[in-house]
């Protein structure tokens, strides 16, 4: 109830209106579907641990990321052909393969009673190479079906045998206009189309991405 009431508040759907203390309109401001996508991202966390000392800044950053990008991909959902719903579902979870290895510091540093501590560069090359993999993974645990996980699997579109998968587009650019957001700068569109071999029309998406300059969700 508190994630759903707090999404309802937030920035992305409240746009000045007065805040809402009710669970129905709270629902009725968000709609089911992102209620559910809420619920999902919620859960997620409940089932991951904190690490401890200061990898929690670092997988708070990530969950902040996560929910940055929720709404980014349910707005440029349309463009890509794809359900919003479903979009900002699986955005808010693209990087639980990165909380997932978190959760496993949690667990080694309970089990040896001790603080962790790993070389940061080692962490961070952790975290980039099998964030991926662990997310799909996850998502297949959690009986999210194919789709989703093979979306999460390859939402950096790096894998060798790229074609037209609408989900992955989203979440790659969903992922990489939060980055983008979060330090106050331009999308480089030419960029964004060749490292992430995309299919969608690009006027599209520039269209959507002007009016959220314009006016951040």
């Amino acid at each position: 109830m508190e994630a759903i009431l707090r999404t309802a508040n937030s920035s992305a759907f409240s746009s000045g209106r007065e805040p809402v203390l009710g669970m129905e309109a709270a629902l009725d401001r968000i709609g089911v579907g992102n209620a559910r996508g809420v619920i999902t991202s919620s859960c997620a966390s409940n089932l991951l641990s904190l690490p401890g000392g200061h990898y929690n800044a670092m997988a708070a950053q990530v969950w902040a990321h996560m929910i940055r990008s929720g709404p980014i991909a349910q707005c440029l959902a349309p463009a890509l052909s794809v359900n919003p719903d479903e979009a900002m579902t699986l955005a808010l979870l693209h990087d639980v393969g990165k909380l997932v290895v978190f959760d496993r510091l949690s667990v080694l540093r309970a089990t040896r009673r001790r603080s962790i501590d790993l070389p940061p560069d080692f962490v961070q090359a952790l975290l980039s190479t099998t964030h991926e993999a662990l997310g799909a993974l996850a998502a297949q645990r959690w009986q999210l079906g194919p789709r989703a996980a093979a979306a999460i699997g390859n939402h950096h579109r790096q894998l060798e045998a790229l074609h037209h998968e609408p989900l992955s587009e989203a979440l790659y650019l969903a992922n990489v206009v939060s980055h983008v957001l979060s330090r106050n700068e331009t999308v480089d569109l030419d960029e964004v189309w060749t490292q992430g071999a995309l299919s969608v029309p690009r006027p599209r998406i520039e269209a959507i991405l002007k009016r959220w300059a314009a006016e951040p969700v």
